[in-house]
């Protein structure tokens, strides 16, 4: 009988023996070789367990060693914390951070290494960590031994046994980066600031004086001239009108760039716009002996909503430019559609003219600010090249775009596209119109008295002629606290108020005169405001003030006696 490990465990239980000699008892002499090839085998799978073991405790340990290496060298400071904030484990790298040892940091407090002021920071999102139970970021700053400080990003999550894990990221870096460009941002809007203030500082100083030769121009003119002399009075106009315009681009190019140019949105009838803009640029073209047509194409929305004059500008600049530069044929303005939504329309506005027409490799810089087809252009064609430039700005405001195709010698088209709204419902509703041009009417024996608050001793001079000329009597004051002297002691039908005077500006004394417990006969009396200032800000500045209108230097006599029939009543 073969005896195996099952047979001798049988015999076993079955006499009830479990000890080893009372087993051997059993055994013949027979079974000896059997049972001893049976241990054998099964000592070398002992063996080969035991072996396995060994391989499987050296791969534990060297994992656990590559772990710890891992985690000594990592660049992120790791660290585990008992639930009261006490320090259990820190890496290499979080113990450098904070500039001491891993064995000083054992037991410690983290509160110890926070920055006082953000303390707080630290216990809320602690608290967090533990409610959630989810991963929470925050950043704060940690002290180091030597008592300075740095920005860290902190990650918290709960770990065994009410401990919980925070990984420790030096972000000061990017902290300077993030100041540094605070700093740089604060300075350009600063910078900003300053060139819109000298900005409009020197427009302010630069239309003064300008008031006075339009206005002295606009004088001669009324008078009995030879043809040569109203020749030169109308060139001194033009010249005047044209720095004024000079200035108007500039300071549309310093709000643009400033990112303080706003756009209105107001209904208007798109061929009324078109019609103005065209009886505004006629007289132009008929003086250079050129022909002005335009199209409107019929799937064009008509009414629409958007910014007319900011839109009126942009044709006034294409068909300017096209006159400006052609000496014969016909400039054409055309409008067609380019895209409609339900509620948008996407329009392009093309000018072709019969000009000198554009080189290719300046048809990409044609559209930069003071830069023009070729250097001899401005002293040829005269102006400064921001026209263009100010119309790609408008263009882009308007959700559209601006391009040129054109051959030297044989002309260009400029388009540009905008996106305006469609007015709702079929009725027109228009908030917006060319002005219609005023007709001066002479006052005639009216006796209507006004107070002029003005300077400027040749502006002076300028506003009293053309009112006199025109049958108005007019007291002339220096400064504001003489205005408020003569409006105690007169009765005045209106005040034309300058914002920039010495002693009392014009915004103080419009403030005077509001106040019902100053000594003027008329608190109500209409204050309309002389400015040279042309920034729209100025201009509520003045409404804000308790001025009833406004006039922008330089002051058309057309403009002037249309803005006094409108605040003083026929008597």
């Amino acid at each position: 009988m073969t005896m195996t490990p099952q047979t001798l465990r049988q015999r076993a239980e079955e006499k009830s023996l479990f000890d080893e000699e009372a087993v051997l008892k059993t055994l013949t002499l027979e079974d000896a070789p059997q049972l001893f090839h049976e241990l054998r085998v099964h000592q070398i799978e002992l063996e080969m367990q035991n072996e396995e073991l060994l391989r499987t405790q050296h791969d534990l340990d060297t994992a656990r060693a590559r772990y710890f290496d891992l985690y000594d060298l990592a660049p992120v400071g790791y660290l585990t914390f008992s639930e009261k904030g006490l320090i259990l484990e820190a890496n290499l790298a979080a113990a450098g951070m904070l500039g001491v040892t891993r064995t000083f940091l054992q037991k410690k407090p983290m509160s110890q290494f926070i920055f006082p002021a953000d303390q707080d920071i630290y216990y809320r999102h602690r608290k967090q960590v533990f409610e959630s139970g989810d991963l929470q970021s925050w950043e704060l700053r940690l002290l180091r031994c030597d008592g300075s400080h740095f920005w860290a990003l902190v990650q918290a999550i709960p770990a065994e046994n009410g401990e919980y894990w925070i990984t420790l990221v030096d972000i000061s870096a990017n902290k300077r980066a993030e100041d540094e460009l605070q700093r740089a941002k604060a300075a350009a809007e600063a910078a900003t600031v300053a060139k819109s203030t000298f900005l409009n500082t020197m427009s302010h100083e630069i239309r003064t004086p300008i008031n006075g030769v339009i206005g002295m121009a606009q004088l001669l003119a009324l008078t009995d001239l030879t043809v040569e002399q109203r020749e030169f009075v109308t060139a001194l106009e033009i010249s005047g009108k044209n720095l004024v315009q000079l200035l108007n681009d500039i300071l549309d190019l310093s709000k643009i760039e400033a990112h303080k140019l706003e756009l209105e949105t107001l209904n208007f009838d798109l061929q009324t716009e078109t019609i103005g803009t065209i009886n505004v640029m006629a007289l132009l073209a008929r003086e250079k002996g050129l022909k002005l047509e335009w199209a409107i194409d019929a799937d064009v929305a008509l009414h629409v909503r958007g910014d007319a004059g900011r839109l009126r500008q942009i044709m006034l600049n294409l068909i300017g430019n096209a006159i400006k530069f052609s000496d014969n044929g016909t400039i054409s303005l055309s409008i067609h559609k380019i895209s409609e939504s339900v509620h948008n329309t996407t329009l392009r506005f093309e000018v072709r003219d019969c000009g000198i027409g554009i080189a290719p490799d300046r048809l990409e810089t044609i559209f930069e600010p003071f830069t023009q087809a070729n250097a001899s252009t401005s002293r040829i064609y005269g102006g400064t090249g921001l026209g263009l430039t100010i119309t790609r700005q408008l263009a882009e405001l308007m959700g559209g775009t601006i391009g040129v195709e054109s051959e030297v010698g044989e002309g260009s088209t400029f388009w540009t596209t905008a996106v305006l709204e469609k007015q709702a419902g079929p009725a027109l509703i228009s908030d917006s119109s060319p002005p219609a041009r005023y007709t001066p009417i002479k006052v005639e024996q009216r006796n209507i008295r006004l107070l002029l608050a003005e300077d400027d001793a040749v502006n002076q001079l300028v506003t009293k002629t053309i009112l006199t000329k025109f049958g108005y009597q007019v007291d002339v004051v220096n400064n504001g606290s003489e205005a408020l002297k003569l409006l105690a002691e007169n009765d005045y039908a209106l005040v034309l108020m300058d914002g920039m005077m010495p002693v009392q500006n014009g915004y103080e004394t419009t403030a005077a005169i509001r106040n019902l417990s100053s000594a003027v006969r008329n608190h109500a009396i209409p204050v309309i405001a002389l400015t040279a200032s042309a920034m729209r800000e100025d201009h509520q500045k003045c409404l804000v003030a308790g001025m009833d209108d406004y006039l922008s230097k330089p002051i058309m006599i057309e403009d002037l006696l249309a803005m006094l029939e409108k605040y003083i009543l026929p008597v």
